[in-house]
């Protein structure tokens, strides 16, 4: 049997919320079970492929934290043994390249899980020495990344200096198991999502990084900003205000700050423009400014016959034999005759 595990850091054990992850088991399921699945004697002799995943996440206190159960340790352990390939799945943080993330219990975004080393001993715990090659895909966001993350300072399609490829979360994490296991690890540059319905990863085009996390973190300086106004926002809609109504109350007060606010919603629209005026306004134009760059470089990309996110695209491997640690960019980069697939970005002592 073709057994394939997935260690999923994002979900906690026993929550029945899904996120992110799923798609990705879901993805790996049509790959391995469905288009890749052994038929007929082979089936009958070699067994059939299955995909097996494990939540390595418990909710212990008030914050997360990766199991220490001994029982489900063990069934990891048995099940990595038997593995054709082990995905561990995280979220990841281009600015924040030693440690990986998990869902946030409250429900919003994400929070910090562990650093390379706890992921590492963890891994080590569960993923034991053997002789062939272990195969191991990280797939978490930006997991390849170099601290260094932004495009106009390293260039993530083409060369990068051995100084900058050892800041990424990939490989500090690979080193972290290498030197005790025979492992061959994969990881990508980018956003990396799973297309359920094709089984395909698309990653995000270097084009768009910049863009992208600008934008993120344009959206994030707003939404702190803003605060408490957001949810009163949010109540005066439920309660059946309209957006255009809203902002036609706003629009009052932008133009006398002096009027007097007798209701909810003439209160919300007074505070909304004095925070506009009180620097507000600079916030909004930087979240609209991201928006305008995101849709430039989507067309762009478009007119060049490329996507925002793509199939085989920005994946890098690494492997440590006889003690050489090689880096290679498995896909190159598209429509260029020096960064063409395979191409060693690195191989020498371990960094």
């Amino acid at each position: 049997m073709g057994l394939y595990v997935v260690l999923n850091f994002e979900d906690r054990h026993l929550d029945p919320n899904r996120g992110a992850a799923d798609s990705t088991v879901k993805a790996l399921q049509k790959r391995y079970e469905q288009d890749k699945q052994k038929k007929g004697l082979t089936a009958l002799f070699v067994g059939r492929n299955a995909v097996i995943e494990h939540r390595c996440v418990e909710l212990q206190g008030v914050a997360p934290a990766i199991t220490t159960d001994h029982n489900r340790i063990t069934q990891i352990r048995n099940d990595c043994a038997r593995a054709e390939k082990i995905y561990v799945v995280a979220h990841g943080d281009p600015r924040t390249t030693d440690v990986c993330y998990t869902n946030d219990p409250n429900g919003v975004g994400v929070v910090q899980l562990a650093d390379y080393a706890a992921l590492g001993t963890f891994l080590k715990a569960v993923i034991q020495p053997k002789p062939s090659v272990i195969r191991v895909a990280l797939v978490m966001c930006y997991g390849a990344r170099c601290t260094r993350y932004q495009r106009a300072t390293v260039d993530h399609m083409g060369m990068i200096a051995a100084n900058d490829l050892k800041t990424s979360f990939a490989y500090r994490l690979f080193k972290e198991l290498a030197q005790t296991r025979h492992i061959k690890m994969t990881a990508v540059t980018g956003k990396i999502q799973h297309d359920a319905s094709s089984g395909r990863a698309l990653v995000e085009h270097e084009d768009m990084i910049d863009e992208n996390m600008e934008f993120a973190e344009a959206a994030k300086a707003q939404t702190v900003s803003k605060g408490p106004l957001i949810g009163r926002y949010n109540a005066l809609i439920q309660g059946g205000t309209s957006a255009a109504a809203i902002n036609a109350e706003a629009g009052k007060y932008r133009a006398d700050p002096t009027l007097a606010a007798a209701t909810p919603l003439q209160q919300y629209a007074k505070d909304l423009a004095a925070w506009e005026r009180s620097g507000g306004d600079a916030i909004k134009a930087r979240v609209t400014n991201a928006q305008a760059a995101k849709r430039t470089a989507i067309t762009n990309l478009t007119q060049g016959g490329q996507d925002e996110n793509m199939h085989k695209y920005g994946k890098f491997i690494y492997t440590y034999a006889n003690n050489v640690l090689t880096i290679v960019t498995k896909y190159g980069k598209p429509n260029d005759g020096v960064m063409v697939p395979m191409t060693v970005l690195y191989q020498g002592a371990l960094l």
